[in-house]
């Protein structure tokens, strides 16, 4: 049976419709994303804790609380000693959040710190902290593990150096205490040390390098493998941190932090990091359906739309989400961010991602030599076969000299081959209405019998791709 979601039958009309890019785009170092075609934020929500605090990298733990790592500070209750390097449970919604300090190194008297990486696995926190301030903390980056939901810490015996430029590295966040990760791997992203910098700035070029670790083995050094390529669709991954590749790269420079997130609801992984220049809210966001990509632009701040403008000041250079307060099937978060001057401290405002209301065709041919198919109105997408959602499509079948359109079938998409499956028995012109991505297959026959049914298509990444013997006309494929 044909899902109550796919109609199909009837005439028709194109009308592209879309979200709006507010902003320039021509320096981005990635085309649009194919998922979210624009991003507002309502600045009526922000809400500014922990003044003259900063950084705020965040995970969603085991107890229903999320855990930040902050700098420079007094933490969220704003009194006591001042501590280089802090961590602070956050309980509550995000229209009522609450802190409470649990532990620090203070700036005198201990090594201090800095960390933009915190990920609670199996109850277990851990967190990446390079030592010192500023480019101090480029020296080394070391994992700390809490087993008592961060009022205490132990560090690894071993760190990744300056010397490989590997510096300032973020977890990869998932769902509460790493629910929904694709696999039993821990990932980290680190950003690619260019020179010798003696103050924080953005790296140019841009490079960022992805790690992973068995999530059970987190604290073994010798567990942990970069990413070195690509092989056809898989990632290679070697041991040696120099024969690395890296998986995100920007010629207007990367931020000295970012941080990686993934949207369940979306079925993306989201990057954020700066570019051009460093506290200056020049936010870069991208997306990528797996943790090496590949990526594409969500958000890309120029001189005219940096981020906040007109309602905080640009001097913002760190955001991340918050994977707890995702709502509204991951189009409605809440954006975390720090910076300078006003902005030193932990920031928060709820964003709303804008989807592509586009939807795909996917069309096939059984004996697919012995026709082909018009398509009107044509896709406004010729290597995707994307049309507007609620569009009206007119497939006319042209047949070669002696064959004939037997039947259409129309399968859930989901399913590709699915049995069951919609079958209009016509042989001439049939119109689908696009209300969701819809899959046509095109049954040949020969006189008066039925083709052999045999399905050729591949659906890769929600996008269309075909492998077909032969095509005239205007039958498009990928």
């Amino acid at each position: 049976m044909l899902p109550n979601r796919v109609t199909a039958v009837l005439p028709a009309t194109l009308i592209m419709v879309g979200g709006l890019r507010s902003l320039a785009r021509a320096a981005a170092p990635y085309s649009d994303s194919p998922v979210v075609t624009d991003i507002s934020f309502n600045w009526s929500t922000h809400e500014r804790h922990a003044d003259g605090s900063d950084n705020w990298a965040v995970t969603w733990a085991d107890d229903d609380n999320q855990y930040g790592a902050w700098g420079d500070g007094y933490g969220w209750a704003e009194t006591g000693a001042k501590q280089s390097l802090g961590v602070t449970s956050i309980s509550g919604t995000s229209s009522s959040p609450s802190g409470t300090d649990l532990w620090g190194l203070p700036v005198v008297g201990s090594p201090g710190g800095k960390s933009y990486g915190i990920l609670s696995v199996d109850g277990v926190l851990y967190m990446w902290v390079g030592p010192g301030s500023g480019t101090t903390s480029y020296d080394e980056a070391r994992i700390y593990r809490s087993t008592t939901h961060g009022t205490s810490w132990t560090q690894a015996s071993w760190a990744f150096t300056k010397n490989q430029d590997l510096i300032m590295p973020t977890f990869l966040n998932f769902g509460q205490d790493y629910a929904g990760a694709r696999d039993d791997y821990v990932y980290a992203y680190f950003i690619r040390l260019q020179g010798n910098p003696s103050s924080l700035g953005v790296m140019i070029p841009g490079q960022i390098d992805l790690a992973r670790v068995p999530k059970t083995q987190i604290m073994i050094q010798g567990a942990w493998e970069f990413f070195a390529g690509m092989s056809g669709p898989d990632p290679t991954w070697t041991s040696d941190p120099a024969s690395r590749q890296p998986v995100f790269e920007d010629t207007n420079g990367v931020g000295w932090n970012c941080s990686v997130s993934y949207n369940a609801g979306l079925g993306r992984y989201l990057l954020c990091t700066e570019h051009t220049d460093t506290m200056e809210g020049r936010l870069g966001m991208f997306d990528a359906p797996e943790p090496w990509g590949p990526w594409m632009t969500v958000y890309y701040a120029e001189t005219d739309g940096r981020f906040g403008d007109g309602h905080v000041d640009t001097t913002t250079f760190y955001w991340n989400c918050s994977n707890k307060w995702l709502s509204g099937g991951g189009r409605d978060f809440i954006l975390i961010f720090s910076g300078t001057g006003t902005n030193d401290a932990f920031n928060m405002v709820a964003g709303h991602f804008i989807l592509d209301q586009r939807v795909t065709l996917i069309l096939t041919e059984t004996n697919a030599s012995w026709g082909d198919i018009d398509i009107q109105p044509e896709p406004n997408d010729a290597n995707n076969m994307l049309f507007a959602r609620g569009s009206e499509v007119t497939l006319t079948p042209l047949p070669i000299e002696g064959k004939a359109l037997g039947r259409w079938e129309i399968f859930d998409p989901d399913y590709p081959g699915d049995v069951n499956h919609a079958t209009i028995d016509a042989n001439g012109t049939t119109t689908v209405i696009m209300d969701t991505d819809m899959h046509v297959n095109a049954v040949w026959k020969c006189g008066g019998g039925s083709a052999p049914f045999l399905l050729v298509t591949l659906l890769v990444l929600g996008r269309l791709q075909q492998r077909v013997t032969q095509g005239r006309g205007r039958f498009w494929r990928a």
